[in-house]
């Protein structure tokens, strides 16, 4: 391999001892506690090079494991601009994520894997398989259902396709989860896992959650390819340990040790680096074991033990109540960061009357430090739930603030609030065909693609509208016996609303569709993160009705279908490069700003409401929710703004707030502003 040649002295220039110690590690286990900011990322880059360089490990020897494929993008590129390895070089070596590197893997070796069902027979898949994404999985699980002869109301695909993924996640086969199922649900459940991953072998395809388990399963039933692997990988890094999950976890342990465990095992010249933050585990919801990193050196006796605490990114009085809230979490292991920029300005606090004042506060202290020559694009503005995020949109359009949307989409842009709105344009105006095909089978009622082209073929035909032609085939009697009854109900379905339209408020006629239309209810049957977030969207739509109505003089359907329509207009803004950005807390993982805003700092909001009324694990879920807001605060560079509302429009109706119980757990001298009713930390 053609590199540039590094001394361990220019290899090390710039890092503090702790880093240089993880850096030059010779053999063995070592876990690498890297607090936020505190340079990890450098940290494995550099001990890659140094084993390159200075060890003479061959390239694609060693494996370094990323949580993202941005992450392991960016590892390559520091090693090819450090090293001055080709780019083929790079592109050759053991570097990606989990589902990369055990696809690349498996491509060689899948003919080896031996897959049992619960009958016992054996399933084999060959190289050119292919990997069916979260909707082609979700599809072929219907598709088992209906074999089975299973109802969807009993068993919604979508918690089915949840458990799968869990017992995958957990290290499970079909047949394995066969022999625990503990009663009739659970032997059910075995079923339809069983008759799923059948349907995925007639297709020789693999669903995410399989390119872990079948190469974990590779390694446990076949010694001799194990040994092979075993022998070849003599140093793994894995990034973002804290989120490994139980499969995950089992995979590198079988990779670096084979089966063999314990004290027992011989390192001689081979590593395991782990480098992660309990005090950052965020993934429990999607199989992130934290217990895993707790337990490292009970599983690797020998495990040296590197703790990263100089901080690099934030001002020591951002860091300090970043600590204060951490250190009240029982799981974990004892850290501190420690500021190595200075001071800085003081927390400032607001608390406001409601979500709007919250939202044009935001603005404002936005506008005021754009004056003041802060960009745009180095502020960030954080919220725990994407509800929030509309009452925060429409104050940052009303002040012509650019802004962008990470890890979601717009408010008014989301499915569920893009379906809602169609229903009432088509009641305002049953002329509008683009509302009534968007509706016309949503939630699912029995009208489908062949029905809806009739349909359109009739509207041309005589030139009218879709609602038109729709009613001129029901009355003709030229639609199928099943298309006609699912039509009947729909159109009386918009008829009954197109006459309480002039009878009932926005917020009561919204109300009414989302109940009578079945949306709702289709949502609830779901019962998953993804419908939870939906479903608490669709309540925030209810809030802007009701605001919509105390607050305009104009209360009609069509003024409100008016204001929705010009909030949404934004193309411009999200073409604007020096934009503000929004997120939520879980997007902002691995983000920085120079300024970050976190709202609704509120008991029911941050800590979820969910987690307050959980009997089940609750201080587990409640410390989930402290490091949550522990990523949140270490995210701001310079400055950082944290607020509250004392009353919230929510889950369809307006709550009065207390503060979330986490502000009292940060130090009143690091804190400024209005809180609780009382000026906080004076500047002096």
């Amino acid at each position: 391999m053609n590199i540039n040649r590094h001394s361990t002295s220019t290899l090390l220039e710039g890092l503090t001892h702790e880093q240089a110690q993880a850096v030059l590690h010779e053999e063995g286990p070592l876990l690498v506690l890297a607090g936020a900011g505190s340079g990890k990322t450098r940290v494995l880059t550099h001990r890659v090079i140094y084993l390159l360089e200075e060890k003479r490990v061959e390239h694609n020897r060693l494996m370094a494991v990323t949580f993202t494929n941005k992450a392991a993008k960016e590892m390559k590129s520091r090693i090819q601009s450090l090293s001055g390895a080709g780019y083929k070089t790079v592109e050759q070596m053991w570097i990606g994520t989990f589902h990369g590197i055990c696809n690349r893997l498996l491509r060689a070796e899948i003919p080896f894997v031996d897959i049992k069902d619960a009958s016992g027979k054996t399933l084999h898949w060959t190289r050119n398989f292919v990997i069916f994404d979260t909707q082609d999985s979700l599809n072929l699980l219907k598709d088992s259902l209906k074999t089975l002869n299973l109802d969807e109301k009993l068993y919604p695909p979508k918690v089915v396709q949840g458990r799968i993924s869990a017992l995958k996640n957990f290290g499970l086969l079909s047949a394995q989860f066969n022999s625990k199922a503990k009663d009739s649900y659970e032997l059910k459940l075995a079923e339809i896992y069983d008759k799923y991953q059948e349907k995925l072998h007639q297709n020789n395809a693999l669903d995410f959650d399989d390119l872990l388990l079948f190469t974990l399963e590779l390694f446990r039933s076949n010694p001799d390819r194990l040994r092979h692997y075993n022998q070849h990988f003599e140093h793994l890094l894995v990034d973002e340990f804290q989120d490994t999950n139980q499969t995950q976890y089992d995979l590198l342990k079988t990779i670096v040790q084979g089966l063999q465990a314990g004290s027992d095992f011989e390192w001689s010249g081979r590593s395991f680096c782990a480098v992660g933050d309990i005090d950052q585990s965020i993934y429990s919801w999607r199989g992130a074991n934290y217990k895993l990193t707790l337990h490292f050196k009970k599983d690797f006796p020998q495990a040296s033990i590197i703790k990263l605490e100089e901080n690099f990114r934030s001002k020591e009085q951002i860091l300090q109540v970043a600590n204060s809230v951490i250190k009240n979490n029982q799981q974990r292991i004892e850290k501190k960061l420690v500021c190595t920029r200075g001071k800085g300005e003081k927390v400032t606090c607001f608390e406001a009357a409601d979500e709007i004042e919250e939202g044009n506060y935001v603005a404002s202290e936005i506008k005021r430090l754009q004056a003041k020559g802060v960009h745009l694009h180095d502020m960030a503005v954080l919220y725990r739930i994407n509800a929030q995020s509309r009452a925060l949109e429409e104050a940052l359009l009303k002040n012509k603030i650019p802004y962008r949307i990470v890890g979601g989409m717009r408010f008014y842009d989301r499915l569920e609030i893009k379906d809602l709105v169609a229903y009432l344009r088509l009641v305002y105006n049953t002329k509008d065909s683009t509302a009534l095909k968007r509706v016309i089978n949503s939630p699912r009622r029995g009208i489908g693609a062949s029905t809806i082209a009739q349909i359109e073929e009739k509207a041309d035909s005589l030139n009218m509208s879709l609602y038109a032609a729709l009613a001129d085939l029901l009355d003709s009697g030229n639609l199928g016996a099943k298309a006609t009854q699912a039509a009947h109900g729909f159109v009386e379905l918009i008829d009954s609303f197109v006459e309480l339209a002039t009878e009932v408020s926005v917020p009561e006629l919204l109300r009414i569709v989302i109940e009578r239309s079945g949306y709702l209810q289709a949502l609830e049957a779901q019962d998953d993160e993804e419908s939870e977030g939906r479903i608490e969207n669709i309540h925030e739509l209810l809030n802007v009705a009701q605001h919509f109505n105390e607050e305009s003089e104009d209360k009609s359907l069509g003024a409100f279908l008016a204001q929705i329509s010009l909030a949404s207009d934004t193309d411009k803004l999200q073409d604007d490069d020096s934009a503000v950005t929004l997120l939520t807390v879980h997007s902002s993982k691995g983000l920085e700003f120079p300024c970050v805003f976190i709202t609704g700092l509120e008991e029911g909001v941050f800590p979820h409401t969910r987690v307050l009324a959980s009997s089940h694990d609750c201080n587990e879920d409640l410390e989930e929710e402290r490091r949550l807001l522990y990523v949140a605060l270490t995210r701001a560079e310079d400055k950082l703004y944290l607020t509250f509302a004392r009353r919230r429009r929510l889950w369809g109706q307006r709550e009065y707030a207390e503060p979330s119980r986490f502000m009292a757990e940060m130090p009143q001298e690091c804190l400024s502003g209005y809180w609780g009713s009382s000026v906080i930390g004076r500047n002096n």
